[in-house]
């Protein structure tokens, strides 16, 4: 089972050179694949990969396209993945909410949603430890601190 993370955008312009340097910046690599659907990219932090799937929203994308973002970010990892892909995982949306104008970020599990890095910072120092032993191993890297905060 997946653990799922959005982020949705109001660019009219999908901001593609600014989302790449933001994968890059946290040491991903990207492959692209294109559908009719939209863009997916499979984002690989060594040793699993982080799954991001870009699409443009429409009018059969209700959710988000009525409060109008015209983008969505998915960001996936599969269950039992390293804790550095599942730092990734959390990292993305951090980013995309520091650096894309507009985001928003949006946890579906839980239907909570993030405007500012600071409180989703917070949540994500509250839904990582759902994970049995992640934040001592995120500790351990380096990417969470001791009072489990991660260091995104």
């Amino acid at each position: 089972m997946s653990y799922d993370l959005d982020v949705f955008l109001t660019s009219d312009v999908f901001p593609e050179a600014a989302f790449t340097a933001l994968l890059s910046d946290l040491g991903v690599t990207r492959e692209d694949e294109s559908d009719r659907f939209g863009r997916h990219w499979t984002t690989t932090i060594e040793p699993s990969a982080v799954f991001t799937s870009v699409r443009e929203l429409s009018g059969e994308h209700l959710f988000g396209y009525e409060r109008g973002y015209k983008w969505s970010i998915g960001v996936y990892a599969n269950s039992g993945c390293p804790p550095q892909t599942r730092w990734a995982q959390f990292a993305i949306p951090f980013r995309c909410l520091t650096l894309l104008t507009g985001a928003i970020a949006y946890d579906p599990q839980t239907g909570a949603f993030f405007d500012d890095p600071i409180s989703y910072r917070n949540f994500a120092g509250v839904a990582i430890p759902r994970w049995s032993g992640l934040p001592r191993q995120m500790r351990h890297l380096g990417v969470m601190s001791d009072d489990g905060v991660p260091k995104f």
